[in-house]
């Protein structure tokens, strides 16, 4: 019998993230917004219309054009501005520019963070990368003068069903929207999207079934949601295990189950380290590393690629303990082919060589 599933604390806190920077930041922004229109053109103070809309991109139109962004920006709803929509307007656009680079800097922070967010694969976040992020935040309230009573708030808020409902639909809307402009391979975009889906099936089928009770907390030191019921995870059948050799080289399959899952080596760290290629930064979000992680990592390594390979993997073995398994390290490497160069062929010998 498989014991009950669990939103783990490491999944709220993403999705949490996500839902203040999509919700709460968004907001203030908002407001922000407004107040420098209207502080920049008393006499033609923003109504949230189209007319006001079209005056915003006709004036200060950014020097490169996207359509679907644009467009709603002349819509002139500053309701309808989503984050993506937002920081556009705040990063790319003259007026909250030209005069004074805060707005730009600050707005950049917030966008990197909700794009850290949405990004990363099965929605995990460490505790102290999720506070590293929310003081981020918070510095960014403070220079830009914004509310933070209601970031306070929000910071350790449980989210209910309804809300993880919503946070799961808008991360999907958004990274639906925005891959493709990352210039992935159809395959890859597919891929990425698939296992995004795949993370949200499992969320919406821990939830509980209407008429039949609500979340309990857990008998985890982690705190999270359990319901009663199948494990998601657990692998009856094969099910499961047949779907996650989809996300694995083939020549990686045959290995043994036991020994896929058994926890990387800092020697097999090292080895596989050699075969990365110098934008080993493009995985970074994908293992959780933050950007002030990465940023002393390539500052203390500043001459050898391989050594900043080997602390980035090694930190992600330390935040994820036995999690971080051959299995693991290999589906990584394997979902971010397309964005760093990797010697495929070398990283096998290592990998099956021991075998």
């Amino acid at each position: 019998m498989s014991g009950p599933g669990v939103i783990s604390e490491q999944e709220q806190l993403c999705l949490r993230g996500f839902w203040i920077l999509n919700s709460v930041v968004a907001d203030e922004l908002r407001q922000l917004f407004r107040k420098l229109w209207d502080e920049k053109h008393p006499l033609e103070t923003w109504q949230n219309n189209q007319a006001s809309g079209e005056a915003f991109f006709k004036n200060h139109k950014p020097s490169q054009i996207f359509g679907q962004y644009d467009n709603k920006i002349k819509t002139g709803n500053l309701e309808a501005w989503d984050m993506t929509v937002l920081c556009r307007a705040f990063i790319s656009y003259t007026p909250m520019n030209s005069d004074d680079s805060k707005y730009r800097d600050n707005v950049t922070i917030l966008r990197d963070l909700r794009n850290t967010y949405a990004h990363i694969l099965g929605a995990s976040r460490q505790r102290v990368d999720y506070t590293t992020d929310i003081d981020q935040i918070r510095r960014v309230f403070t220079d830009l003068d914004l509310n933070e009573d209601e970031l306070t708030k929000a910071e350790n808020i449980k989210l209910s069903q309804s809300e993880i409902e919503t946070v799961l639909k808008e991360r999907m809307d958004y990274l639906k929207q925005e891959l493709k402009e990352d210039q992935l391979t159809n395959a890859e975009f597919r891929e990425y999207v698939q296992r995004q889906e795949s993370f949200q099936a499992k969320v919406l089928g821990r939830l509980p079934v209407p008429g039949q009770g609500g979340f309990t907390q857990g008998a985890t030191d982690q705190g999270g949601f359990t319901q009663g019921g199948t494990d998601l995870e657990a692998t009856e059948g094969g099910g499961q295990a047949d779907q996650q050799d989809d996300l694995l080289p083939e020549w990686f399959r045959p290995m043994p189950r036991d020994q896929q899952g058994q926890v990387v080596t800092d020697k097999l760290i090292g080895s596989i380290a050699k075969h990365i290629g110098a934008e080993w930064e493009l995985i970074a979000p994908e293992i959780n590393i933050s950007v002030p992680t990465r940023e002393a990592i390539v500052a203390k390594h500043p001459r050898s690629i391989q050594l900043q390979v080997v602390e980035a993997f090694t930190t992600w073995k330390q935040i994820n303990s036995r999690q971080a398994t051959i299995a693991s390290l290999i589906q990584i490497l394997w979902q971010c082919n397309e964005r760093c160069t990797i010697d495929w062929e070398g990283v096998e010998k290592v990998v099956m060589g021991d075998w």
